[in-house]
C-alpha cells in the first residue's frame, strides 16, 4: 500500500510518544516531513522516464516534465515498445541540460551527420523529488516501502529540533531546564543516524545508461 500522510504522522507521532499530537501539532509536523523528505530527494531522487519528439533543429524544451531535477539518460533514436538491447544504436554522444529563465532545455551531442526524421522519437530518463499522498497536494506517494522507516525517523528528529528551539524561544522547560538540551540532544542524535543511511543511498547508483555529460559553464543546471 503506498504512504500516506496520515500513515506517516501515525508513525512520527508514535516515535515521539506523543499519539495525541497534543505537544507536536499538524503543521510542525508537516514542515519536519517536508525537511526529512527534501534531504531524502536529494540522496535518493526519483527516477522517471519519457518518450519525447525529437525537433529537427534547436534544443529541446523540457517543460513538459514537472518536477525536473536532472537528465541522466537520453537515448536517440528509440523505438518505443522495444527492449533496451534491441534498440537502435544511440547518436547521442553527450548532452548538457540548462535553463532558459524558468524553461529547463536539453542541448544534445550526436553522432557526425545525424540528422533527425519526422516521427524521431527521444527517450529521456530524468529525476524529480519525491512526494507523499496528501502532502502539499500530492496525491501519489514515490517512497519506495522500504524507506518508510528511514522518513519517520528523519521527520522525528527534524520535530524534536523544532520543538527543543520553542521551548528555548519561549522560556518553556518543564520541570526541568535541561529539557530543551535533552531534545536537543535526541534530535541531533536521530538526525545523525538519518544523515548516514542517506550517504548509504546517495552511494547507490541509479538504474540508468550512457551518463554522458558536458558542463560548458556554472550556471548549467536543470
Amino acid at each position: 500500500m503506498a504512504l500516506t500522510l496520515s500513515e506517516l504522522h501515525t508513525r512520527i507521532t508514535l516515535m515521539l510518544m506523543d499519539t495525541g499530537e497534543e505537544i507536536w501539532p499538524t503543521d510542525v509536523l508537516d514542515e519536519a516531513t517536508r525537511q526529512a523528505l527534501s534531504a531524502y530527494s536529494q540522496s535518493f531522487p526519483c527516477l522517471h522516464e519519457t518518450v519525447l519528439d525529437m525537433p529537427a533543429t534547436g534544443d529541446i524544451n523540457l517543460s513538459s516534465l514537472p518536477g525536473l531535477v536532472d537528465v541522466v539518460a537520453v537515448r536517440w533514436p528509440y523505438s518505443e515498445g522495444k527492449a533496451e538491447a534491441l534498440q537502435p544504436i544511440n547518436h547521442v554522444t553527450g548532452w548538457r541540460c540548462w535553463r532558459d529563465l524558468d524553461k529547463p532545455v536539453l542541448e544534445l551531442r550526436t553522432l557526425p551527420g545525424s540528422l533527425p526524421t519526422d516521427g524521431s522519437r527521444l527517450m529521456v530518463r530524468y529525476t524529480t523529488g519525491h512526494s507523499i499522498n496528501g502532502l502539499d497536494g500530492a496525491v501519489i506517494s514515490t517512497v519506495t516501502p522500504l524507506h518508510t522507516a528511514l522518513l519517520v525517523r528523519g521527520a522525528a528528529g527534524y520535530a524534536a529540533l523544532f520543538r527543543a528551539i520553542d521551548k528555548v524561544e519561549n522560556r518553556s522547560y518543564g520541570s526541568r531546564r535541561i529539557d530543551p538540551a535533552l531534545l536537543q540532544t535526541w534530535g541531533n542524535a536521530v538526525l545523525e543516524r538519518f544523515q548516514q543511511e542517506l550517504e548509504g543511498l546517495r552511494r547507490q547508483k541509479l538504474p540508468v545508461s550512457g551518463r554522458t555529460v558536458w558542463r560548458m559553464d556554472q550556471w548549467d543546471c536543470c
